[in-house]
């Protein structure tokens, strides 16, 4: 959702102002790490031993890992990496929030964003709902982890406010809070065999004319 570059030659697409600072990066234990090529199982032991936690495959061949900072002069030397840097706050936040097009208008016309913040895995949500909710003009309206998937419902005045809760080390992505709406002229279909525009049953003469339940 965010963009496309080579970590090794390429500087990330967001601007400086969504970088960590020096002070921050210390404390940022969330880094991109890539391979030269598909991670074969004893390199993945191999930097396993040195501390990392792999989370989550990025093509090509890289991952967003867990990390103490200091060990990461140590993993950039071993043979099978090419590139590693922090995950910056700028790739967490979706493009397109704050530029929804919503039926309900109060949803804009309330000034206030609404967004669902999901944290990284082995994150609590209490720790990071205490840090998010102490920001300026930010609201946590609702902290859970449904599945053991850690996420909180946010709002927010500005793109900005964001910006700032993206500077939370826990937070992974953060998107815009969807919105109810009645479907039943698109799943129709749904209900009877759900395969794509197949209406078999309608297609029988049953269409529930005068039926009560």
């Amino acid at each position: 959702k965010g963009g496309e570059w080579d970590l090794l030659y390429e500087k990330a697409p967001i601007p400086t102002a969504h970088l960590w600072s020096a002070a921050e990066e210390a404390e940022n234990p969330y880094f991109l790490l890539q391979f030269h090529d598909t991670l074969r199982p004893e390199q993945r032991k191999g930097a396993e031993t040195r501390g990392i936690v792999f989370l989550h495959y990025i093509p090509v061949h890289a991952y967003i890992v867990r990390m103490e900072p200091l060990r990461r002069r140590g993993v950039e030397a071993l043979p099978f990496v090419r590139a590693m840097e922090p995950f910056q706050p700028g790739y967490k936040i979706d493009p397109q929030l704050g530029l929804r097009e919503f039926q309900d208008p109060e949803r804009r016309q309330s000034g206030k964003i609404r967004a669902v913040v999901s944290l990284f895995s082995g994150e609590t949500v209490e720790e990071a709902a205490f840090r998010i909710g102490a920001l300026a003009g930010v609201t946590v309206m609702e902290a859970s982890a449904p599945f053991g998937l850690a996420r909180l419902r946010v709002e927010a005045p500005s793109i900005a406010a964001f910006y700032a809760v993206a500077r939370v080390p826990a937070v992974q992505w953060m998107e815009e809070e969807g919105e109810a709406t009645l479907r039943n002229d698109e799943a129709h279909w749904v209900t009877q065999t759900n395969v794509s525009a197949d209406k078999k049953i309608w297609g029988k003469g049953l269409h529930g004319e005068s039926q009560f339940i």
